[in-house]
């Protein structure tokens, strides 16, 4: 992933060491906090660091929006005024407590740019300020239920709960949704994500 304008150096080193045939763009660019940026401007760098790649055989995902409102209006923004570019799938995150709120936003996604859909980033957090955490019944059951659904559509090319790559640092999100122990070993919810 090209992260956001500060980490091309970083992006142009991953992508010439090889470790993917896929890219994705920006990170939450509709979000404060992220990598902030207008479409016109995501455009720009898409078009000078990511579009140049297809020739090279990579999958191009594009930049993935927030749950937020502002996220599907930032995405069709950039996807209607990417002329011309490729972009072989939609990227989005989720964050929320109601699994089949998950569900419509994927099926809007993919009902609204017709391409399969790649979820980078979900979980069962609350960050509406209201402090509503899922308990660990309440995440297993949110799991079980989007999962089940993912795994059931064909347009859903990837997804990647948030804890399965973070140990020490959830970055704000509840440890609930933890996948992994201190010492690399699954947790309860990481083996139900494994299917183990």
């Amino acid at each position: 992933m090209l992260h956001g304008p500060g980490q091309v150096g970083d992006f142009q080193k991953n992508v010439k060491a090889g470790f993917s045939n896929a890219v994705l763009g920006f990170n939450e660019p509709n979000q404060s906090g992220q990598s902030v940026m207008s479409p016109g401007e995501a455009i720009g760098l898409w078009r000078q660091y990511i579009q140049p790649l297809k020739s090279q055989g990579y999958t191009l995902v594009s930049p993935a929006c927030t749950n937020a409102p502002s996220g599907l209006t930032w995405q069709r923004d950039f996807v209607n005024g990417c002329s011309g570019c490729n972009i072989d799938a939609i990227a989005t995150h989720f964050y929320g407590t109601d699994a089949q709120a998950l569900i419509d936003h994927l099926v809007q996604y993919h009902n609204a740019f017709g391409r399969n859909i790649w979820l980078t980033e979900y979980a069962c957090q609350d960050f509406s300020g209201r402090n509503q955490q899922c308990s660990p019944d309440k995440t297993a059951s949110f799991m079980r239920t989007t999962q089940a659904f993912m795994e059931s559509q064909s347009w859903m090319s990837h997804y990647a709960y948030f804890g399965v790559l973070f140990n020490q640092n959830l970055g704000g999100v509840d440890p609930v949704n933890r996948l992994i122990y201190d010492n690399s070993y699954p947790t309860n919810l990481g083996k139900q994500y494994l299917g183990i």
